[in-house]
């Protein structure tokens, strides 16, 4: 008996479930509840070639008021061409503490890793405004991340420095409150030495627009080509630099 349940208890601890959740890939899933707290909650999306068998970059989104549908909505069409996870936080929002803020992070992410087949080497956060300093914190706290979409506001009050290395890239509006703070924030990250670039586009304290966000996919695919954590795409590469000239 023993030797029969000893393989099965091993195979159930080990890695992503297979056979215990199914999910349509190519579908917005909005509420799904964390399996070890199901007071927490995360919008998903799964890429339609999504297989378990491979493994996929992945994008925690936060957005400012807990509505995490808007993110993925907002990233959908890119997280499917390049094949992407997406998770937005339901719970996540201004005005909870930076303890709290973390306690979802790790019940999410700790959900999301035993249930999905993710590329631990390509792990990215995103964020809106508050929520882009809940993002920025999990690289600063938690490490593991590869880079961030910064939208709308910067890091939060860093009084040690920075332990762990990301990328970063950050979108403002022309007319959005935060635009200084993101300018100072791109020179602070050039002085350091952080592989970052900033987007500006016409508009206020809001998401940027779809069109616009597409640029941190085609950014994210091209660092990774270059880091070497995924195979380099010629056409991609040439359609790149078209689109730069």
């Amino acid at each position: 008996f023993l030797l029969i349940l000893m393989p099965l208890t091993f195979g159930m601890c080990s890695g992503p479930s297979k056979d215990r959740d199914h999910f349509k890939p190519g579908q917005v899933i909005p509420h799904l509840q964390c399996s070890a707290d199901t007071s927490f909650s995360y919008c998903l999306y799964l890429p339609s070639d999504y297989d378990p068998d491979k493994t996929y970059p992945l994008i925690y989104a936060f957005d400012a008021h807990g509505k995490g549908e808007v993110p993925v909505k907002l990233f959908k069409e890119m997280a499917e061409k390049f094949g992407y996870i997406l998770i937005g936080s339901n719970d996540s929002r201004n005005g909870l503490s930076q303890e709290s803020l973390m306690h979802i992070y790790e019940v999410i992410s700790s959900d999301v890793l035993g249930r999905f087949s993710v590329n631990r080497d390509r792990i990215y956060t995103a964020g809106f405004s508050g929520g882009s300093r809940v993002a920025s914190s999990i690289a600063i706290y938690k490490g593991g991340i590869a880079g961030v979409i910064g939208c709308s506001a910067g890091f939060p009050a860093v009084t040690e420095p920075i332990q762990f290395h990301f990328d970063y890239i950050g979108f403002v509006g022309d007319e959005d409150m935060n635009y200084l703070e993101m300018i100072t924030l791109q020179e602070a990250l050039q002085e350091a030495g952080y592989r970052h670039l900033l987007v500006v586009f016409h508009g206020g304290h809001h998401w940027p627009p779809a069109a616009t966000i597409a640029e941190a996919f085609t950014w994210m695919e091209a660092n990774a080509m270059r880091d070497l954590k995924k195979e380099k795409d010629p056409d991609f590469i040439e359609a790149s630099i078209q689109n730069l000239n």
